[in-house]
């Protein structure tokens, strides 16, 4: 228009200048462009006042510039598995949580460089702009789904592609409808409880939420983290919240806590991924980390609601961060295989004091793959070792407790079997030169442990079998019984030594066990053995009191 002087904003994105505005007063395009330039997104700002002459020459100059020394933010990518099968057909569709999370995947390292979440994205007119001005990833990221959607119900991809690009366009304007129409509530000055008893009563729930997620998106405007964005949504869960109003906090939390970086805003730099995991075990859990101060309230916030049910969706994201961290690749420690199993049976343990936890079956999968992934190098550098058959048979056993899922026992315990029976072939399954009693001790310590591994096959059963003949024919080849005999002045006595041997679980039931049980009772059944017992009781009660000492003697070591 002849005469009219207009001044563009233009912002720098990815080393590309883009209209971001036009307004009418300098003032206002200055401010707009220093309040984008303190959001941290761009790597510069200007204000061009551009004037239309009568005689239809136009002319520019740049009013007001400013830049940031930061380098160019890094290229991102769309990420190209998309589930299928979650459709949207209306605009309501959009809205689900399962929808939700398939853009939180899709956009991940844009929303990560603009640290936003996929339902801010959905409330904010800005952010679907620069999102379909870099590099046209709103159409491109259509198309994705689009494909996805069709190749899974068998139809037509640029038809579904026209729905999804329909439904996008009528979610900008409903943005705009709601921010211009006066009903969202300003949650900076309105406590939440309030805004939601106020649109409850006057709204659909669909409504009620889209309302108030537009609230909470204005009220994270400027939170350049995601920690920062946290502290400002979970002092709205209060005790009297309702499980229905949490819904709406928890669903945006949980979003959030799809960030690439939130862990490290929450936890700080951690020093391996099994201390990573293990902290986020501990928040599902409602454990306290260590890491609070003054200034931190986003974690004692988390410790409070998450064991308490008021984050369920909060909760199955953290879960859902746990189960793709045990299916990475990246090593849990800086250790050798062993330690990474120790680290993981640690992350089981804290799991194990919630109800529940590690029944989840997409957690408890993941925790056996990652079990099995790390059985094989473990046993390898077993082999490796240039220690006694003895102590690479210890070793094993030793892991065997530790292991989860059957796959992985079956791995270790076949390996083990075979280890054993060349260990026998060779005498060398304990050392020779040990004394008998502490060979028997590691042999009948060994089956203990074999019995008390997680797997449900016959390997088990069969190792265990193997140390109890092992056990058995050491008592037998020693001579074990006799030399009590000759070493013991009485029936009680060798009684009483025998039962050392089996106390307290000792030695677990087998043929071993059986031979030193039948033993015991041979002593018991005497002549003279009571009378030997019973030496030096003269009353009554002391007698009655030896008698249940006897008979504790042998219950405690399961002998009767």
């Amino acid at each position: 228009m002849i005469g009219v002087t207009q001044y563009d904003l233009h912002v720098r994105d990815n080393e590309r200048w883009l209209l971001n505005g036009v307004f009418r007063e300098e003032s206002k395009a200055v401010v707009e462009a220093k309040r984008l330039m303190a959001t941290g997104r761009y790597q510069a700002v200007k204000v061009v006042r551009e004037l239309t002459k009568r005689t239809g020459f136009v002319s520019t100059k740049v009013v007001f510039t400013q830049k940031t020394d930061q380098p160019a933010p890094p290229s991102v990518t769309l990420k190209p598995d998309v589930d299928g099968t979650v459709r949207c057909d209306v605009i309501d569709d959009l809205y689900r949580p399962d929808s939700v999370a398939v853009i939180s995947r899709v956009l991940a390292e844009y929303l990560e460089w603009q640290r936003i979440s996929a339902v801010e994205l959905l409330h904010d007119s800005g952010h679907v702009k620069r999102l379909t001005t870099y590099e046209s990833f709103r159409d491109r990221a259509i198309s994705l789904v689009a494909k996805a959607q069709a190749r899974e119900a068998g139809e037509n991809p640029v038809e579904r592609q026209d729905v999804l690009d329909k439904i996008c366009t009528q979610a900008v304007q409903r943005i705009r409808s709601a921010r211009s129409g006066g009903h969202v509530p300003d949650l900076a000055t309105q406590p939440y409880d309030a805004a939601y008893e106020e649109l409850n009563g006057r709204t659909d729930a669909a409504t009620r939420d889209y309302l108030l997620h537009t609230g909470m998106t204005i009220l994270l405007a400027g939170a350049r983290s995601w920690g920062a964005k946290l502290d400002r949504l979970l002092p709205m869960i209060t005790d009297d919240l309702s499980a229905e109003a949490c819904g709406p906090v928890d669903v945006l939390c949980a979003d959030i806590l799809r960030g690439q970086t939130v862990m490290l805003d929450l936890f700080g730099e951690q020093p391996s991924l099994a201390e990573a995991l293990q902290k986020l075990a501990m928040l599902c859990r409602g454990e306290d980390i260590g890491r609070l101060d003054d200034s931190d309230a986003v974690l004692p916030a988390l410790y409070r609601l998450l064991p308490a049910g008021r984050l369920p969706a909060t909760l199955s994201v953290i879960k859902g961060r746990l189960v793709q961290g045990l299916h990475g690749l990246e090593r849990l420690t800086h250790g050798t295989p062993s330690d990474d199993i120790r680290a993981l049976a640690r992350i089981v343990e804290i799991l194990e004091g919630e109800e529940n936890a590690v029944a989840d079956t997409d957690l408890w999968k993941a925790v056996c793959e990652r079990c099995k992934r790390l059985v094989e190098p473990e046993l390898e550098r077993l082999a490796a070792m240039t220690t006694s058959p003895e102590a690479r048979v210890g070793a094993m056993v030793a892991l065997a407790p530790r292991l989860f899922g059957d796959d992985a026992a079956d791995i270790l315990l076949e390996t083990l079997s075979t280890t054993i029976d060349v260990a026998r072939t060779h005498n060398a399954l304990t050392d020779p030169e040990a004394p008998v009693v502490t060979r028997l001790q590691r042999l009948c310590g060994w089956q203990k442990q074999v019995l008390e591994s997680r797997s449900s096959s016959d390997f088990a059963d069969e190792c265990s079998r193997k140390f109890d003949m092992e056990a058995k024919a050491l008592v037998e080849e020693h001579q074990v019984f006799d030399r009590i005999d000759r070493e013991e002045p009485d029936d009680p006595a060798r009684l009483t030594r025998l039962v050392g041997l089996v106390r307290a679980g000792a030695v677990p039931r087998g043929r071993t066990f059986d031979m030193i049980r039948a033993h015991a009772l041979k002593l018991a059944q005497r002549s003279g053995f009571l009378d030997h017992f019973m030496d030096g009781a003269d009353a009554d009660s002391d007698k009655n009191k030896r008698l249940r000492d006897l008979w504790w003697l042998l219950h405690d070591a399961g002998l009767v």
